[in-house]
């Protein structure tokens, strides 16, 4: 799924409720189906039509609630959280932790009543409760799955524009440049809509006649190394479809700042990661013949559909680097 949207890695707290929830409710949907094992033995004529309302009952629960939890779940999964943009725009644990509270409560009430109709409970429904909950508990500490194992995974096929991220930022610190930890986790993201914002904010900027900061140079050179741009319109021209400052927009920018500053420093770099990043491989046998890791074949492909067609692009970056001088 992180082919189409980026992993979607949850907090601590929205770890804790999801196993809480879900513990309780595996605890609650075993409670059901021991009441209908119950109530499905033969019973005397009096109690036999109510029995079988009590099952009629449990059985539809039972079907309701497992047809909920996989729409939702379908819906949330393969259309929200895998889609292109998707920035964590749902607060799980804000905006669903009451419905999921409420649900386990309606479940339980439920089988209740249906036990209720029959028989009478006393301290049965209390003692109820604490078992379940005893039982829920016991199997949160004892089957709950380490995401960390995945999470890990994942992270390691990333460790290298991570590590590029981590580099480019420790280098600004050093000339006093700090970025917030939000900013740090924009960057790691590919297809988030803060990070495609971030894109199109510094083409635009780079656009104006206005001198770009230290702090959003740095910034650009990160998404151009890592490959972070949005949809590309191929009905527009190659220099219009380019998602990163041109030639032109570099040499605006070198013009409006100060001679032998950091930020003409940055410029040169970002110029130098512009021109790798369009120059294309030889297709020989060593390049076939590699063995490329998953990161490694996604970044080539992004590339390569990055680069088609921008000879002239390239041909302008080029020619900068050769006549790069004060205005």
């Amino acid at each position: 799924m992180t082919q189409f949207g980026d992993l979607l890695v949850l907090s601590e707290e929205e770890y804790y409720w999801s196993d809480f929830f879900f513990s309780t409710l595996a605890t609650l949907l075993g409670f059901g189906l021991t009441v209908l094992i119950w109530f499905s033995g033969k019973r005397s004529r009096r109690g036999r039509y109510r029995s079988r309302f009590v099952v009629t009952n449990g059985l539809f629960l039972l079907l309701l609630l497992l047809f909920c939890l996989s729409r939702f779940g379908y819906i949330l999964n393969f259309s929200l959280f895998i889609s292109r943009g998707y920035d964590g725009h749902l607060d799980l644990l804000a905006e669903f932790s009451s419905l999921g509270v409420l649900l386990i409560i309606y479940v339980f009430l439920n089988f209740w009543s249906s036990i209720r109709f029959l028989y009478k409970t006393k301290y049965a429904f209390f003692l109820s409760v604490i078992l379940i909950g005893f039982i829920s508990f016991f199997i949160n500490k004892t089957t709950a799955i380490d995401r960390n194992i995945v999470n890990n995974y994942y992270f390691s096929g990333l460790q290298n524009r991570f590590d590029y991220i981590n580099q480019e930022i420790e280098k600004a610190t050093d000339k006093g440049v700090l970025f917030s930890d939000s900013t740090r986790i924009i960057l790691r993201k590919k297809y988030s809509e803060r990070t495609v914002h971030m894109v199109r904010k510094l083409k635009s900027d780079f656009q104006s006649s206005k001198a770009i900061t230290l702090d959003w140079l740095v910034i650009q050179k990160i998404l151009i190394h890592n490959l972070n741009f949005p949809e590309l319109d191929f009905s527009r021209s190659n220099a219009q479809r380019w998602p990163y400052p041109t030639a032109s927009e570099l040499r605006k920018q070198w013009c409006l700042q100060e001679a032998n500053s950091i930020e003409r420093q940055l410029l040169f770099e970002i110029l130098q990661e512009e021109i790798q990043l369009l120059n294309k491989p030889q297709f020989g046998h060593e390049y076939h013949e590699k063995q490329w890791t998953p990161y490694e074949m996604e970044m080539d492909m992004r590339r390569r559909v990055l680069v088609r067609d921008m000879e002239q692009v390239l041909e302008g970056f080029l020619q900068l680097r050769e006549e790069i001088a004060p205005c």
